[in-house]
């Protein structure tokens, strides 16, 4: 964590309290609109704090050497940091934003680099799916999506920068786009993801979030560009105020605010950005323009927006993460997603340190994030009490003076305040985390809902009443009866040397130690000849993956093992691979047999994947015909692959059959096994003897045809044996016997059209005159008998 950012963010739905009365506080009335919002499909839902923001005031020294313009190249921008990301089809801007946050910073602060891509998808379905932190402080706490009563996804129905700092500041989100990729949004929607994708896979922690007015300290926002790399902000897009202007650049003016809501990124500014540039429906009066980077993908990526665009919301949120720090667990009771300050200006919250584990003798509390999104330059004292005589009163135990920490905030926010020293807490003992401020600043946890058509679609419920939280009266602690502060100690553990390297069970995983220290180690560590399938430390066994490791692909079983005695086929990334000896092996061409879909059969495996076409392909055996993949062994007919098409029987192709046969596709000459489109003759099957064109039956053939058997005459595609008399083809008329033409014939002979004079097999209708035929002269005239 950076020092000089000690400011958070966080915008609400509020549901305020009432003023005390003696020794107890009762929730106020409140309208419905506090509380319940209407879900809009825009992708964007206000909170109070967008409209409203409370104002830092830094003085104008602060920000003296500001540039007139910041980061102004476009092209600068594509070159150093990600490509925009594509929210389609999604009402999803909040998150890409909120997440492309995150990424500018990191890579700001040079701990991440351009490739860094984290996983949208995961943190839009845990905001709307609540699961309780690794520690069950948050047990109780709840978020349902009724899909029920949506009619439609929860993708569609919205978010904010507030909701996704509150989960994030949870340590849920900021995980790799790899492990949760926002192609999968389809799937996650209908059949959700494991619990174990909330908290264990993060690889970065939220340590501050900031609000600012980006009207009345447009100066400060421009700050934490600078240090951030980016700001978000929120406002009404209107489609007739983007347009292209002649210098290529799209630019957005409303002069109105009357569009849907939409979530963008601040990546830089130029004051003197001429108002001429704009070429929308409208104008602005002034020159200036912010640089805004969208998620529509590579359309409008990126654009230039007036300073003095209507819709613009007045807050901008800056997000500080970090990768580096050495907070292992975050004690935490706040689970919910609103939150609004007290009646009280000092709050407590009692936690008790989890049970002994392996590897681990003690643990450090260094620091404690705090959530005061309602309130700019608040002054605070953070005080520690350990080995509690009385969970239900915070003071009761030893003050750990050197902890006590005192500060003042700059913007409204949720902030991560490392102790002026770390304070050391045994296993299963209990400790409070007190906050006083000199205003009613500190939030605490409150219930909100999405409605759609009147019906609630999305609830976050806080759990209430649980004694963990305190306010302090007349300088006496009491229980506060409506939910949970928003107050977090995050501690580090003391490793214990007597853990050697190993697979050590905690909590019921399998974590790595080296040396009593617990390694955070992400992919594949050998431990005594094993190889583990390592997430931040803990073995992975939820189900069966493949990896990349050192450029190949390793399988790994349901033990979270990498296992090289493994053969057969495994889905991963929306395909089916087959596995040798524990790796995909791409170099495989073949058919093979296994289970695939949770269907046994001999598959088609393709460059180590199984084709799910359909084709004729090898195996040692001989050569098969795939239906969807799978050898059909119930097919008999004919199949076609890149080679031609084969005569199939019974699913293997039969390079030894000659002949004519049938299929869905027609009726075929087959040589050796395949159809032979260039032959043209006669061919025989079992049903006769046929004339064949480019390899299929010429079924309208009535003809005499020539082959290397003779001459035939053919009748509707079949030579007809039991034909005799006179038929016809592209050179005459010729005398048929038996179906064959007889050369050797001169003399008369009759068709349906008459008799006729037939010289060395064919009519001679040249000739006229008589012709002696079974002692009978007959007067022929012009080939044709004349009776």
């Amino acid at each position: 964590m950076r020092k000089k950012r000690f400011e958070a963010l966080l915008l609400s739905l509020v549901l305020a309290l009432s003023p005390l009365s003696t020794m107890q506080i009762q929730a106020k009335n409140v309208s419905d609109d506090t509380n319940v919002k209407t879900a809009q499909n825009t992708g964007y839902i206000e909170s109070d704090l967008d409209r409203n923001v409370p104002v830092h005031r830094a003085g104008v020294a602060a920000y003296a050497m500001l540039p007139s313009a910041y980061s102004t190249d476009i092209d600068a921008c594509r070159r150093e940091y990600p490509a925009v990301r594509d929210q389609n089809p999604y009402g999803t801007c909040w998150a890409f934003s909120s997440l492309g946050l995150a990424e500018f910073d990191l890579i700001s602060d040079g701990i991440a680099k351009k490739d860094i891509d984290l996983s949208e998808l995961q943190l839009i379905y845990f905001t709307y799916n609540f699961v309780t932190d690794p520690l069950g402080g948050t047990k109780g706490d709840t978020a349902e999506y009724n899909s029920a009563e949506a009619k439609g996804s929860f993708l569609n129905f919205g978010g904010n920068y507030e909701m996704a700092a509150r989960r994030m500041s949870q340590w849920v989100g900021a995980v790799k786009e790899a492990d949760v990729p926002y192609t999968d949004a389809e799937k996650v929607e209908q059949s959700g993801l494991k619990d174990s994708y909330a908290y264990s896979r993060d690889v970065a922690h939220l340590e501050n979030a900031y609000c600012m007015s980006l009207k009345e300290d447009t100066d400060g926002v421009k700050a934490q560009i600078m240090d951030h790399g980016a700001v978000g902000v929120m406002y009404d897009h209107l489609d007739k105020a983007m347009a292209k202007n002649q210098k290529g650049e799209y630019t957005y003016y409303d002069a109105e605010a009357s569009g849907n809501g939409h979530a963008a990124m601040i990546v830089g500014w130029d004051d003197d950005y001429s108002r001429d540039n704009f070429a929308g429906y409208a104008k602005p009066a002034h020159n200036g323009a912010w640089l805004i980077r969208n998620s529509w993908g590579s359309y409008c990526d990126y654009f230039w927006m007036s300073y003095e665009t209507v819709s613009l919301g007045e807050a901008a949120w800056a997000f500080d993460f970090d990768t580096t720090d050495a907070y292992d667990n975050n004690y935490q009771l706040d689970g919910g997603l609103n939150a609004y300050p007290t009646e009280f200006d000092t709050l407590a919250n009692v936690f008790t340190v989890q049970d002994a584990k392996a590897g681990v003798e003690a643990e450090e509390l260094r620091a404690v994030n705090v959530s005061m999104m309602h309130n700019a330059n608040v002054s605070y004292t953070i005080s520690v009490y350990t080995d509690l005589k009385d969970p239900k009163d915070p003071t009761s135990g030893t003050k750990q003076e050197k902890a006590t920490t005192t500060g003042e905030t700059s913007y409204a926010g949720i902030y991560t305040i490392p102790l002026e020293n770390a304070v050391e807490l045994q296993p299963g003992t209990t400790f409070s985390v007190v906050v006083q401020t000199d205003t009613n600043a500190v939030e605490c946890e409150l219930e909100m809902s999405i409605e759609n058509g009147g019906q609630v679609i999305w609830s976050c419920d806080v759990s209430k009443g649980n004694e963990k939280t305190f306010y302090q009266y007349h300088n006496k602690f009491y229980a506060y009866p409506y939910g949970n502060a928003c107050i977090k100690a995050l501690t580090s553990e003391v490793k214990n040397p007597a853990y050697k390297t190993g697979i050590y069970t905690e909590n019921g995983e399998d974590v790595y130690y080296v040396d009593g220290t617990r390694r955070h180690d992400t992919g594949l560590v050998e431990v005594d000849g094993v190889r583990y399938y390592m997430n931040d430390g803990v073995v992975q066994k939820e189900e069966t993956v493949v990896m990349q490791e050192d450029g190949t692909w390793v399988y790994i079983n349901e033990e979270g093992v990498a296992d090289d005695s493994y053969c057969g086929f495994v889905s991963y990334g929306g395909s089916w691979w087959e596995i040798r000896n524990g790796v995909i092996d791409f170099s495989v061409n073949s058919v093979d047999e296994g289970i695939v879909n949770g269907e046994y059969g001999w598959w088609n495996v393709v460059n180590g994947r199984v084709d799910m076409g359909n084709t004729v392909a090898q195996n040692a055996g001989g050569w098969w015909c795939i239906r969807n993949g799978k050898v059909d062994f119930s097919y008999t007919g004919v199949a076609q692959n890149a080679g031609g098409w084969w005569r199939i029987e019974n699913g293997m192709v039969n390079f030894a059959y000659n002949g004519v046969v049938n299929s869905e596709y027609g009726w075929w000459f087959i040589r050796n096994g395949s159809i032979d489109f260039t032959y043209t003759g006669l061919a025989q099957n079992e049903y006769g003897w046929w004339r064949i064109v480019n390899g299929t039956i010429d079924f309208g053939c009535n003809s005499v045809v020539d082959s290397e058997y003779g001459w035939w005459y053919v009748r509707n595609g079949q030579v007809d044996f039991g034909y005799t008399g006179v038929a016809q083809n592209e050179y005459g008329w010729w005398r048929i016997e038996n179906g064959a033409l007889n050369f050797g014939f001169t003399g008369l002979a009759q068709n349906e059209y008459g008799w006729w004079y037939i010289r060395s097999g064919m009519l001679d209708f040249s000739y006229t005159g008589y012709v002696g035929w079974y002692g009978v002269n007959y007067r022929v005239q012009n080939g044709q008998v004349i009776f």
